[in-house]
C-alpha cells in the first residue's frame, strides 16, 4: 500500500474508500464484463486457509475439497484469488460454494447454476 492512503482524498469524514467508485454506472459497466461469478465483503481480516474452510458441492451431492487457493496470502482485509477444484462429475446443474468461519460467519453460501 503507498504512503498516501490517509487522509483519504475524498474527504476527511469518508468512511467509503475506494467505495466511493461504486456507482450505478460502473456496476453495469462491470456486468458487462462478467460471465459467472460473485461479489461479497471481504471488510473484515482474512487470516484462514482458504482451503481448509471452503467446500463445493453439486446438485448431486458430490463434495469436491480444493485442490489449491492461488492468491494473496493469509492476511489483511483485501484478498482476492481462486479456489482450484478437481474436474465435475457428471453433468450437475448447480454447485453450492460453502466458506466457513469467514469474520465471525459460521457458513457463506454462493450457488450457481451451471448451463451445460
Amino acid at each position: 500500500m503507498g504512503e498516501n492512503w490517509y487522509p483519504s482524498k475524498y474527504g476527511a469524514d469518508d468512511i467509503l474508500g475506494a467505495m466511493n467508485l461504486i456507482t450505478p454506472q460502473s456496476i453495469v459497466a462491470a456486468m458487462s464484463l462478467v460471465k459467472r461469478g460473485i461479489v461479497y465483503d471481504l471488510s473484515h481480516v482474512l487470516d484462514q486457509d482458504m482451503v481448509v474452510v471452503s467446500t463445493l458441492v453439486d446438485d448431486n451431492g458430490t463434495t469436491y475439497q480444493p485442490l489449491e487457493w492461488n492468491g494473496s496470502g493469509p492476511s489483511g482485509h483485501h484478498r482476492s484469488g481462486t479456489l482450484i477444484f478437481p474436474n465435475l462429475k457428471g453433468a450437475p446443474k448447480f454447485v453450492t460454494l460453502v466458506i466457513r468461519g469467514i469474520a465471525n460467519v459460521p457458513e457463506r453460501v454462493f450457488e450457481w447454476k451451471i448451463e451445460n
